[in-house]
């Protein structure tokens, strides 16, 4: 039986190219009216150069309402995007984007060139490469490397510790 070598994945092989994006002098209303035609969760805040600035989720829309008694036509993405922006290189290995990912605790990496935004990769896409890929070798691992499911579980474990109970829970 001959060795072989592990393919390893790299962020552009999984990447999502048309990546959804505003200004951060854009309405929130424009921003939400996209998420909903685009049928996406996100967008990546941009400037002039398409240079990315932050991100923006449906989540911070809802969060900007909730708080400011105006309109979402009146607020600007620049009052709710993130304050942190975590990103990653097209050629960098898989792993290291799904590393970002569990130590940031984020769902969505922008993916640069240079400065430049040339795609996205979600959490989504680390679990379509894993199904696809599912011996672990071949995603360039080594024993005790974190595995998609434990990304997973620390990507969501910071929003469950969020999460408030309501009345009826106590």
């Amino acid at each position: 039986m001959e060795n072989v070598e592990p393919v390893r994945l790299r962020t552009k092989d999984v990447m999502v190219r048309d990546v959804a994006v505003v200004s951060p002098h854009d309405s929130l209303a424009h921003a939400a009216a996209l998420m909903a035609a685009r049928t996406c969760g996100s967008v990546v805040v941009v400037n002039a150069v398409r240079r990315p600035l932050a991100m923006l989720t449906d989540r911070d829309i809802c969060m900007a309402a909730l708080h400011v008694d105006q309109p979402l036509s009146q607020l600007r993405v620049a009052q709710a995007m993130s304050k942190q922006l975590f990103c990653c290189r097209g050629d960098d290995e898989l792993v290291r984007a799904e590393d970002l990912m569990a130590l940031h605790q984020v769902r969505r990496l922008p993916v640069l060139e240079g400065d430049h935004l040339v795609g996205i990769v979600t959490i989504d896409d680390l679990a379509r490469a894993s199904r696809q890929l599912a011996n672990r070798r071949l995603l360039g691992r080594r024993a005790g490397d974190p595995d998609f499911a434990g990304t997973l579980t620390r990507v969501l474990s910071q929003r469950a510790r969020h999460v408030e109970p309501t009345d009826a829970e106590g």
